[in-house]
């Protein structure tokens, strides 16, 4: 017997029960509270509807004379995964129900049950849902397996970042990456997550300075419905999406101080709560910050917390400019066009050693991610296969911007040509003093403490040397 009642409610739910009057009372009582019901007590003719309907809820007999409710589960789990299954049982079955949750139901109610327990078990299984829901529609966005990153180049600083990768990586621990815009800080957070034990979880990657601040909390935390004006329905977040796996935090000095302090909280207790939520989430997630900016500067300005800078400040590396690396500039520009030939359909694509020169002797004030973008215009309008001086963008050839090592004076803030200097000043200095801080300190005049803070703020490598 089958006897559906339609509501304006959007939650459908199937049972099936062997007693007519089980199926007539469970019917009355749902459809009462707004579901759309189908009751059936041949449980075969419910799998066929389920198969049609995709239900959001199956109610199921757990004893019934033709089919199971451990068959009936296995079989709406094989169509279905997301939809959840609720096992009906008497108390001398309850071991078999508990064995039914370990096979993938939702939950399992006793007979006789109680209304409001039955209709709460219900609600939790479709918020449930739901969550299961937004993370596939999230996810679909997202692939599991990117295509595997790669790190080009041979120079000192990249050596020296694939070898840090190379021992990060097997750890958890918070990984902190500076370097201007442009220089690959998301590639190294990639390749962190492909080389760890978290490789088969979701990498997910947000900017924190792309989001206004109001959206900003709820695309890290999630919402639940009704939160505020607008939240129509359940939000999972970014923490949540990455459980098991990598989330990168880009841009995070742009993060506001009281989502630094909810960003904290989250790291030290290991779990999240929703907008509007009442119930802690518990996430395992391996984090990765990374910035353009001074965070221990930005602290002792009062703008960055520096309790989560403390936090975030395990493992540092810092990522070279492309004018720091110029001797990367040849395999980089052959990586890029690999990846061109590809994309634009031009298998034979190359380019003149000339105009390889010419890309080595500008200065790249948007690192790796401009010549990309040069490289891919000059590309889109070549007309054969081969890209000559000639069909780079005039701008790389001005007189002025030739042999330049660093960007002009006026093209930088203050703030960021002071880090620029310091950072050249005292890895030259550091160099030429064989690594030895305490010379180093000596000859720049500044105290030896005063020096490992410049040392850890700029994010420089030390390498002693035999001299």
């Amino acid at each position: 017997m089958a006897e559906a009642i339609q509501s304006s409610s959007s939650a459908s739910i199937v049972v099936t029960d062997d007693e007519p009057n089980m199926c007539a009372a469970l019917r009355k009582l749902l459809g009462t509270e707004g579901y759309a019901v189908e009751a059936f007590t041949d449980p075969e003719r419910a799998l066929e509807h389920v198969r049609r309907a995709h239900p959001d809820v199956v109610l199921a007999d757990l004893i019934m004379p033709t089919l199971n409710g451990i068959e009936v589960l296995k079989r709406v789990r094989q169509h279905d995964p997301s939809i959840m299954v609720i096992m009906i049982t008497a108390h001398g079955t309850i071991d078999s129900a508990i064995e039914a949750v370990k096979e993938g139901a939702f939950h399992y109610i006793t007979k006789p049950f109680n209304t409001n327990e039955l209709l709460l078990t219900i609600r939790k299984a479709l918020d449930r849902r739901r969550e299961v829901a937004e993370k596939a529609r999230i996810s679909e966005h997202i692939s599991r397996r990117a295509e595997q990153p790669e790190i080009v180049g041979s120079s000192k600083p990249i050596s020296d970042i694939r070898q840090a990768i190379e021992f990060i990586a097997p750890t958890d621990s918070t990984v902190l990456i500076i370097g201007e815009t442009g220089t690959g800080k998301e590639l190294v957070a990639r390749e962190i997550h492909h080389r760890s034990s978290r490789r088969d979880e979701l990498f997910v990657a947000i900017n924190c300075a792309s989001i206004p601040e109001s959206l900003l909390e709820s695309e890290l935390f999630g919402h639940e419905k009704g939160a505020f004006t607008g939240a129509d329905r359940m939000k999972i977040g970014l923490f949540e999406l990455a459980h098991q796996g990598t989330l990168l935090l880009d841009e995070i000095a742009e993060l506001p101080l009281v989502l630094q302090a909810k960003l904290l909280r989250a790291l030290e207790r290991c779990e999240i709560q929703r907008i509007g939520g009442l119930r802690p989430i518990v996430v395992d997630i391996r984090l990765i910050a990374a910035t353009n900016r001074s965070l221990e500067r930005l602290a002792d300005e009062g703008k960055f917390r520096r309790d989560l800078f403390f936090r975030l400040n395990v493992v540092r590396i810092h990522m070279p400019t492309l004018r720091e690396i110029k001797e990367d500039i040849p395999s980089l520009v052959a990586h890029i066009l690999k990846r061109l030939a590809v994309r634009l359909g031009k298998q034979d694509l190359a380019i003149d050693d000339e105009a390889v020169e010419l890309l080595r002797a500008y200065w790249w004030p948007g690192n790796v991610r401009e010549l990309e973008n040069v490289l891919e215009r000059t590309a889109v309008l070549l007309s054969g296969q081969r890209i000559a001086i000639h069909n780079l963008p005039p701008d790389l050839g001005r007189d002025e911007d030739l042999g330049r090592s660093t960007p002009p004076m006026t093209a930088q803030t203050f703030r960021d040509a002071r880090d620029q200097f310091e950072r050249e000043y005292f890895t030259r200095l550091l160099a030429e003093s064989g690594g030895n801080v305490a010379e180093a300190a000596r000859r720049s005049q500044i105290s030896r403490r005063h020096l490992h803070e410049k040392i850890n703020e700029l994010g420089i490598q030390v390498a002693k040397t035999n001299r």
